[in-house]
Protein backbone atom coordinates (compact mmCIF):
# COMPACT_ATOMS: atom_id res chain seq x y z
CA UNK A 1 0.00 0.00 0.00
CA UNK A 2 1.22 3.64 -0.78
CA UNK A 3 1.69 5.78 2.35
CA UNK A 4 -1.24 8.37 2.29
CA UNK A 5 1.47 11.15 1.28
CA UNK A 6 1.88 9.50 -2.45
CA UNK A 7 -1.98 9.08 -2.73
CA UNK A 8 -3.50 10.30 -5.92
CA UNK A 9 -7.02 11.15 -6.22
CA UNK A 10 -8.79 10.56 -9.77
CA UNK A 11 -8.86 13.28 -12.39
CA UNK A 12 -11.73 11.51 -14.92
CA UNK A 13 -14.81 9.82 -14.99
CA UNK A 14 -13.28 7.07 -16.00
CA UNK A 15 -10.54 6.76 -13.01
CA UNK A 16 -13.44 7.61 -10.61
CA UNK A 17 -15.30 4.94 -11.76
CA UNK A 18 -12.19 2.59 -12.03
CA UNK A 19 -11.05 3.64 -8.58
CA UNK A 20 -14.96 1.93 -7.14
CA UNK A 21 -13.96 -1.05 -8.74
CA UNK A 22 -10.37 -2.05 -7.74
CA UNK A 23 -11.95 -1.11 -4.22
CA UNK A 24 -14.64 -3.33 -4.92
CA UNK A 25 -12.16 -6.32 -5.90
CA UNK A 26 -9.73 -5.55 -3.83
CA UNK A 27 -11.86 -4.86 -0.79
CA UNK A 28 -9.84 -1.71 0.04
CA UNK A 29 -11.30 1.62 0.91
CA UNK A 30 -9.49 4.25 -0.56
CA UNK A 31 -6.97 3.70 -4.00
CA UNK A 32 -5.16 6.47 -6.00
CA UNK A 33 -4.45 6.15 -9.62
CA UNK A 34 -1.21 5.58 -9.25
CA UNK A 35 -1.42 2.49 -6.99
CA UNK A 36 -0.39 -0.87 -8.00
CA UNK A 37 -2.85 -3.46 -8.56
CA UNK A 38 -0.04 -6.26 -7.28
CA UNK A 39 1.54 -4.62 -4.49
CA UNK A 40 -1.84 -3.92 -3.13
CA UNK A 41 -2.79 -8.05 -2.80
CA UNK A 42 -3.94 -8.55 -6.70
CA UNK A 43 -3.06 -11.43 -8.29
CA UNK A 44 -4.01 -13.08 -11.65
CA UNK A 45 -7.56 -15.02 -9.82
CA UNK A 46 -8.37 -11.27 -8.88
CA UNK A 47 -7.66 -9.57 -12.13
CA UNK A 48 -9.87 -11.99 -14.20
CA UNK A 49 -12.40 -10.37 -11.66
CA UNK A 50 -11.44 -6.99 -12.12
CA UNK A 51 -11.79 -7.38 -15.94
CA UNK A 52 -15.05 -8.83 -15.56
CA UNK A 53 -16.28 -5.79 -13.75
CA UNK A 54 -14.87 -3.29 -15.94
CA UNK A 55 -16.50 -5.34 -19.15
CA UNK A 56 -19.68 -5.09 -16.94
CA UNK A 57 -19.64 -1.44 -15.82
CA UNK A 58 -17.45 0.82 -18.51
CA UNK A 59 -18.62 -2.25 -21.64
CA UNK A 60 -14.93 -2.45 -22.60
CA UNK A 61 -12.74 -5.82 -22.57
CA UNK A 62 -9.61 -5.09 -21.06
CA UNK A 63 -7.42 -7.76 -21.84
CA UNK A 64 -5.74 -9.66 -19.00
CA UNK A 65 -1.86 -9.03 -19.45
CA UNK A 66 -2.87 -5.47 -19.26
CA UNK A 67 -2.20 -5.36 -15.76
CA UNK A 68 1.12 -6.78 -16.22
CA UNK A 69 2.16 -3.50 -17.90
CA UNK A 70 -0.26 -0.94 -16.54
CA UNK A 71 -0.67 -2.19 -13.14
CA UNK A 72 -2.02 1.25 -11.69
CA UNK A 73 -5.45 2.67 -12.29
CA UNK A 74 -4.06 5.99 -14.71
CA UNK A 75 -1.91 3.20 -16.87
CA UNK A 76 -5.24 1.27 -17.10
CA UNK A 77 -7.69 4.33 -18.00
CA UNK A 78 -4.43 5.34 -20.82
CA UNK A 79 -4.88 2.04 -22.34
CA UNK A 80 -8.62 1.90 -22.69
CA UNK A 81 -9.00 3.57 -25.75
CA UNK A 82 -10.74 2.62 -29.13
CA UNK A 83 -7.81 0.25 -30.75
CA UNK A 84 -6.14 -1.28 -27.59
CA UNK A 85 -9.42 -2.61 -26.40
CA UNK A 86 -11.21 -3.66 -29.95
CA UNK A 87 -9.82 -7.19 -29.39
CA UNK A 88 -8.86 -8.97 -25.90
CA UNK A 89 -6.08 -10.42 -27.31
CA UNK A 90 -4.11 -7.17 -28.32
CA UNK A 91 -2.57 -5.64 -25.22
CA UNK A 92 0.01 -2.55 -24.64
CA UNK A 93 2.80 -2.53 -23.58
CA UNK A 94 4.44 0.42 -23.95
CA UNK A 95 3.57 4.19 -25.14
CA UNK A 96 -0.34 3.73 -25.67
CA UNK A 97 -0.03 7.06 -27.64
CA UNK A 98 2.88 6.68 -29.46
CA UNK A 99 2.87 7.60 -33.45
CA UNK A 100 4.27 4.08 -34.80
CA UNK A 101 3.55 0.96 -34.02
CA UNK A 102 4.99 -2.39 -33.39
CA UNK A 103 2.97 -5.77 -33.45
CA UNK A 104 4.59 -8.33 -31.33
CA UNK A 105 3.36 -11.90 -31.38
CA UNK A 106 2.94 -14.51 -28.58
CA UNK A 107 5.09 -17.39 -27.60
CA UNK A 108 3.90 -20.99 -28.03
CA UNK A 109 2.16 -20.41 -24.61
CA UNK A 110 0.06 -17.89 -25.97
CA UNK A 111 1.80 -14.49 -24.00
CA UNK A 112 3.37 -11.46 -24.81
CA UNK A 113 5.01 -10.65 -21.62
CA UNK A 114 8.77 -11.79 -23.21
CA UNK A 115 8.73 -8.37 -25.58
CA UNK A 116 8.17 -6.30 -21.78
CA UNK A 117 11.84 -5.82 -21.55
CA UNK A 118 12.49 -5.18 -25.37
CA UNK A 119 9.54 -2.85 -25.28
CA UNK A 120 10.58 -0.28 -22.80
CA UNK A 121 13.88 0.15 -24.90
CA UNK A 122 11.96 1.38 -27.60
CA UNK A 123 8.90 2.81 -25.94
CA UNK A 124 9.75 6.30 -26.86
CA UNK A 125 9.69 6.12 -30.87
CA UNK A 126 7.02 2.99 -30.62
CA UNK A 127 3.41 1.92 -29.27
CA UNK A 128 4.39 -1.61 -28.70
CA UNK A 129 1.34 -4.02 -29.25
CA UNK A 130 1.45 -7.83 -27.91
CA UNK A 131 -1.18 -10.33 -29.95
CA UNK A 132 -1.65 -12.99 -27.72
CA UNK A 133 -3.49 -15.85 -28.01
CA UNK A 134 -7.63 -15.54 -28.41
CA UNK A 135 -7.83 -18.65 -26.23
CA UNK A 136 -7.27 -16.53 -22.84
CA UNK A 137 -10.05 -14.69 -23.91
CA UNK A 138 -12.56 -17.36 -25.53
CA UNK A 139 -11.20 -20.88 -24.20
CA UNK A 140 -13.34 -22.85 -27.00
CA UNK A 141 -11.29 -21.02 -29.67
CA UNK A 142 -9.05 -23.00 -32.21
CA UNK A 143 -8.58 -22.60 -35.66
CA UNK A 144 -6.95 -25.38 -38.22
CA UNK A 145 -4.11 -23.99 -39.50
CA UNK A 146 -1.07 -21.74 -38.92
CA UNK A 147 -2.38 -20.12 -42.32
CA UNK A 148 -6.08 -19.68 -40.60
CA UNK A 149 -4.47 -18.39 -37.76
CA UNK A 150 -2.44 -15.76 -39.20
CA UNK A 151 -5.12 -14.47 -41.44
CA UNK A 152 -7.10 -13.70 -37.84
CA UNK A 153 -4.68 -11.92 -36.41
CA UNK A 154 -3.82 -9.91 -40.31
CA UNK A 155 -7.38 -9.46 -39.64
CA UNK A 156 -7.33 -7.76 -36.33
CA UNK A 157 -4.09 -5.66 -36.89
CA UNK A 158 -6.09 -3.83 -39.70
CA UNK A 159 -8.94 -2.97 -37.11
CA UNK A 160 -5.82 -1.87 -34.78
CA UNK A 161 -3.80 -0.14 -37.13
CA UNK A 162 -6.28 1.14 -40.55
CA UNK A 163 -3.76 2.79 -42.21
CA UNK A 164 -0.09 3.06 -42.59
CA UNK A 165 2.45 0.98 -42.90
CA UNK A 166 2.67 -1.86 -40.49
CA UNK A 167 5.69 -3.54 -38.36
CA UNK A 168 5.54 -7.11 -36.93
CA UNK A 169 8.12 -9.15 -34.54
CA UNK A 170 8.17 -12.20 -33.60
CA UNK A 171 10.72 -14.23 -31.20
CA UNK A 172 10.38 -17.95 -31.35
CA UNK A 173 6.91 -19.83 -31.93
CA UNK A 174 6.20 -15.98 -32.29
CA UNK A 175 9.10 -15.87 -35.41
CA UNK A 176 6.51 -18.11 -37.32
CA UNK A 177 3.64 -16.45 -36.90
CA UNK A 178 5.39 -12.71 -37.92
CA UNK A 179 6.27 -14.11 -41.37
CA UNK A 180 2.98 -15.90 -41.95
CA UNK A 181 0.54 -12.98 -40.86
CA UNK A 182 2.89 -10.61 -43.01
CA UNK A 183 1.87 -12.57 -46.35
CA UNK A 184 -1.58 -12.26 -45.08
CA UNK A 185 -1.36 -8.60 -44.79
CA UNK A 186 0.32 -8.30 -47.94
CA UNK A 187 -2.49 -10.38 -49.75
CA UNK A 188 -4.71 -7.64 -47.99
CA UNK A 189 -2.68 -5.28 -50.08
CA UNK A 190 -1.33 -3.81 -46.84
CA UNK A 191 2.20 -2.03 -46.91
CA UNK A 192 5.01 -3.59 -44.50
CA UNK A 193 7.37 -1.49 -43.47
CA UNK A 194 9.60 -4.11 -41.13
CA UNK A 195 9.20 -7.80 -40.43
CA UNK A 196 11.50 -9.09 -37.68
CA UNK A 197 11.75 -12.61 -36.69
CA UNK A 198 13.80 -13.47 -33.84
CA UNK A 199 15.59 -16.83 -33.50
CA UNK A 200 13.62 -18.84 -35.09
CA UNK A 201 14.05 -21.94 -37.32
CA UNK A 202 12.35 -22.86 -40.56
CA UNK A 203 9.90 -25.50 -39.88
CA UNK A 204 8.43 -28.22 -42.25
CA UNK A 205 5.48 -30.33 -42.43
CA UNK A 206 5.71 -32.72 -39.89
CA UNK A 207 8.62 -31.81 -38.29
CA UNK A 208 9.44 -32.53 -34.42
CA UNK A 209 7.78 -29.83 -32.05
CA UNK A 210 8.63 -30.79 -28.36
CA UNK A 211 5.11 -29.40 -27.43
CA UNK A 212 3.38 -32.56 -25.80
CA UNK A 213 1.28 -31.51 -22.73
CA UNK A 214 4.18 -32.73 -20.49
CA UNK A 215 6.69 -31.03 -21.66
CA UNK A 216 4.55 -28.19 -22.43
CA UNK A 217 3.11 -27.95 -18.63
CA UNK A 218 6.85 -28.34 -17.27
CA UNK A 219 8.05 -25.67 -19.90
CA UNK A 220 5.66 -23.16 -19.40
CA UNK A 221 6.03 -23.77 -14.96
CA UNK A 222 9.66 -22.92 -15.61
CA UNK A 223 8.34 -19.15 -17.22
CA UNK A 224 6.25 -18.51 -14.64
CA UNK A 225 8.79 -18.34 -12.31
CA UNK A 226 11.31 -16.00 -14.47
CA UNK A 227 11.00 -12.26 -13.52
CA UNK A 228 8.89 -11.75 -16.78
CA UNK A 229 6.07 -13.52 -15.34
CA UNK A 230 6.47 -14.64 -11.71
CA UNK A 231 5.46 -11.20 -9.84
CA UNK A 232 1.73 -11.55 -11.18
CA UNK A 233 1.45 -14.77 -11.07
CA UNK A 234 0.37 -15.99 -7.32
CA UNK A 235 -1.04 -19.72 -6.07
CA UNK A 236 -3.59 -20.60 -6.12
CA UNK A 237 -4.36 -19.08 -9.40
CA UNK A 238 -0.22 -20.44 -11.00
CA UNK A 239 -1.31 -23.61 -11.58
CA UNK A 240 -4.59 -22.93 -13.22
CA UNK A 241 -3.13 -20.93 -15.89
CA UNK A 242 -0.17 -22.97 -16.34
CA UNK A 243 -2.20 -25.65 -16.95
CA UNK A 244 -4.01 -23.49 -19.32
CA UNK A 245 -0.91 -22.03 -20.81
CA UNK A 246 -0.16 -25.46 -21.35
CA UNK A 247 -3.43 -26.12 -22.90
CA UNK A 248 -2.85 -23.36 -25.53
CA UNK A 249 0.58 -24.93 -26.35
CA UNK A 250 -0.34 -27.99 -27.20
CA UNK A 251 -2.97 -26.82 -29.40
CA UNK A 252 -0.37 -24.95 -31.61
CA UNK A 253 1.62 -28.50 -31.57
CA UNK A 254 -1.48 -29.55 -33.62
CA UNK A 255 -1.33 -26.27 -36.10
CA UNK A 256 2.11 -26.93 -36.33
CA UNK A 257 2.39 -30.15 -37.24
CA UNK A 258 0.83 -29.30 -41.36
CA UNK A 259 3.07 -26.39 -41.70
CA UNK A 260 5.78 -25.68 -43.64
CA UNK A 261 8.23 -22.96 -44.04
CA UNK A 262 8.20 -23.56 -47.77
CA UNK A 263 5.31 -22.73 -48.53
CA UNK A 264 5.77 -18.98 -47.32
CA UNK A 265 4.97 -16.53 -50.05
CA UNK A 266 6.36 -12.63 -48.68
CA UNK A 267 7.49 -9.36 -51.13
CA UNK A 268 8.88 -7.50 -47.85
CA UNK A 269 12.48 -8.91 -46.69
CA UNK A 270 12.14 -9.75 -43.15
CA UNK A 271 15.37 -9.13 -40.46
CA UNK A 272 16.08 -12.32 -39.10
CA UNK A 273 18.18 -12.32 -35.47
CA UNK A 274 19.77 -15.38 -34.42
CA UNK A 275 22.02 -16.52 -31.14
CA UNK A 276 25.18 -18.19 -31.30
CA UNK A 277 24.00 -20.86 -29.50
CA UNK A 278 21.37 -21.08 -32.44
CA UNK A 279 23.13 -20.96 -35.43
CA UNK A 280 27.27 -21.36 -34.34
CA UNK A 281 27.47 -24.17 -36.75
CA UNK A 282 25.47 -23.37 -39.78
CA UNK A 283 27.46 -21.24 -42.21
CA UNK A 284 24.41 -19.75 -43.83
CA UNK A 285 20.77 -18.11 -42.80
CA UNK A 286 18.59 -21.06 -43.04
CA UNK A 287 16.13 -19.11 -43.79
CA UNK A 288 17.71 -18.16 -47.03
CA UNK A 289 16.72 -20.65 -49.43
CA UNK A 290 12.61 -20.47 -48.39
CA UNK A 291 12.81 -16.76 -49.07
CA UNK A 292 13.34 -15.81 -52.99
CA UNK A 293 12.89 -11.99 -52.24
CA UNK A 294 15.80 -11.98 -50.22
CA UNK A 295 16.08 -10.87 -46.09
CA UNK A 296 18.80 -9.49 -44.00
CA UNK A 297 20.44 -11.77 -41.81
CA UNK A 298 21.78 -9.33 -38.66
CA UNK A 299 24.53 -10.83 -36.61
CA UNK A 300 24.56 -13.50 -34.29
CA UNK A 301 24.23 -12.18 -30.72
CA UNK A 302 26.22 -14.24 -27.93
CA UNK A 303 22.73 -15.17 -25.94
CA UNK A 304 20.79 -17.93 -25.01
CA UNK A 305 17.25 -18.20 -27.21
CA UNK A 306 15.53 -17.80 -23.69
CA UNK A 307 17.50 -14.47 -23.28
CA UNK A 308 18.17 -12.71 -26.49
CA UNK A 309 14.18 -11.29 -26.24
CA UNK A 310 15.71 -9.11 -23.37
CA UNK A 311 19.33 -8.59 -24.39
CA UNK A 312 20.37 -4.78 -24.74
CA UNK A 313 22.16 -5.90 -28.23
CA UNK A 314 18.96 -6.98 -29.60
CA UNK A 315 16.91 -3.82 -28.81
CA UNK A 316 19.80 -1.27 -29.99
CA UNK A 317 19.71 -3.39 -32.72
CA UNK A 318 15.91 -3.58 -33.30
CA UNK A 319 15.28 0.38 -32.72
CA UNK A 320 17.95 0.70 -34.92
CA UNK A 321 16.31 -1.07 -37.74
CA UNK A 322 13.16 0.09 -37.22
CA UNK A 323 14.28 3.35 -37.71
CA UNK A 324 15.94 3.06 -40.56
CA UNK A 325 12.65 1.38 -42.71
CA UNK A 326 10.39 3.81 -40.71
CA UNK A 327 11.79 7.09 -41.85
Amino acid sequence: RTAEADYVAPRSDTERTLCAIWQEVLGIERIGITDNFFELGGHSLLAIQLASRIQSVLSLAMPLGVLFSNPTIAGIATSLNPAQVAFPNVRILANPVGKLSLFCFHSAYGLTNDYLHLSRAIADRYRVIGVESPIYADRSWRCESMSELARHYAEQICVVQPEGSINLLGWSFGGWLALEVASALEARERELAFVGVVDTRPHTSGGHVDLSLAAAHARIDAALSTPRYARYVSLPDREALTSLAAEIATFHRQVMSTYDSRAIVLSTKPIIWWTEATIKDDSTDPWQPLLPSGLKSMPPIAQTHEGVIEDKALATSLLAQLERLNC
